[in-house]
């Protein structure tokens, strides 16, 4: 599962008191028009901004592929500011939400195929962090504690039928960035820039990475873990011995404080998306160096899917306005893209 988070500096202090839970979706297209086998892409929109005494108008917008109309839209002007999306082999779409720096609860949402809220887990602190054990589905929820200064936090293991908390556990972690392997083992950020290995069964930290300037982790589509930093390195790391295995640079000087994520697809193709250089640098397997850059101003985040197409979000004003961009793994030629909806997204996720 490949999924992206908006940078916490992008929600609004309105945001913050937008307390009510009381969020009822509604369908706008029915979500059985994408037929198995069809690959499902899932956009968090914040919509406009509000004004005074206004909510906002966010949606939780999704597509099939191959079809330029979504087939659900799903209101949620009565929630919390939304922060990422998540979408499991069900068709299940996990929705969090940001509660600022303040001592709220930001619940996170679970919607059917249909989009209809089937259960909301709403115990999580701050804001919520979420990522998909590929290998028995459950879902795990980082939940870092801030309050002058990240002060820990907890991971809740979701499974079941309404999804529920089955486990919970303490762990160390720095805005809470997480990332799961085939192995059941939790990669999480922590301060100092380190990377916390845990085992996603007991809880227990198992190994610990030390990094400088860490700003996004991810388990890559090849296996391998892979950790980019804000002075232009990023790093790929064998989870089983935790060594490096490579390092690629970045052909730009990154901004210290800009958004980076990185993805990788099965054959070690790694992407890397520069929110403030606005680009998507493209390293080949065993590249030091980028390949190649594809130019997207403000692009929000990218994922992968199991063809291993290129998913990029963007935020652009210019070029089409905001869109999914869709790109060949092989020729890194645009072969989609996605617009209908869509007015101010933040997250993007898609289907395994």
């Amino acid at each position: 599962m490949s999924k992206i988070y908006h940078p916490i500096g992008m929600a609004s202090a309105m945001g913050l008191a937008l307390l009510s839970m009381g969020v009822t979706p509604s369908v706008s297209v029915p979500g059985s028009l994408c037929k198995q086998g069809m690959e499902r892409i899932v956009v968090a929109d914040s919509g406009s901004y509000p004004s005074a005494g206004q909510v906002w108008h966010q949606r939780v917008v999704q597509y099939c592929e191959g079809l330029q109309r979504p087939i659900l839209s799903v209101p949620f002007d009565n929630g919390m500011p939304l922060d990422s999306v998540t979408l499991d082999a069900s068709g299940r779409t996990y929705v969090a939400t940001w509660a600022g720096y303040a001592n709220f609860k930001s619940p996170t949402y679970v919607l059917d195929r249909a989009g209809r809220i089937e259960s909301t887990l709403d115990e999580t602190e701050n804001i919520s962090r979420i990522s998909l054990d590929p290998t028995n589905g459950n879902i795990y929820v980082a939940s870092p504690h801030y309050s002058g200064e990240w002060l820990g936090g907890v991971v809740r293991i979701v499974a079941g039928t309404p999804p529920h908390v089955i486990s919970t556990f303490p762990a160390a972690m720095n805005g809470g960035k997480i990332a799961l392997d085939s192995h059941h083992r939790l990669f999480i950020s922590q301060p100092e820039s380190r990377i916390g290995v845990i085992d996603g069964g007991s809880g227990v930290q198992v190994g610990t990475i030390q990094t400088r300037g860490l700003v996004d982790i991810a388990i890559g589509r090849d296996g391998m873990l892979y950790a980019t930093t804000n002075g232009g390195s990023t790093y790929e790391f064998d989870p089983d011995s935790l060594r490096m295995k490579r390092t690629m640079r970045s052909a730009i000087k990154r901004n210290p404080g800009s958004v980076v994520q990185v993805v990788a697809s099965r054959d070690g193709t790694v992407y890397v998306a520069d929110q403030d250089a606005g680009i998507v640098e493209v390293y080949r397997y065993s590249s030091a160096t980028p390949i190649a850059s594809l130019s997207l101003p403000r692009v929000l985040g990218v994922a992968i899917d199991s063809r291993d197409r290129l998913y990029a979000l963007c935020g652009c004003m210019s070029n089409g306005g905001p869109a999914v961009h869709v790109y060949d793994g092989t020729t890194l030629r645009e072969v989609q893209r996605y617009s209908v909806g869509l007015s101010n997204p933040i997250a993007i996720a898609v289907s395994d």
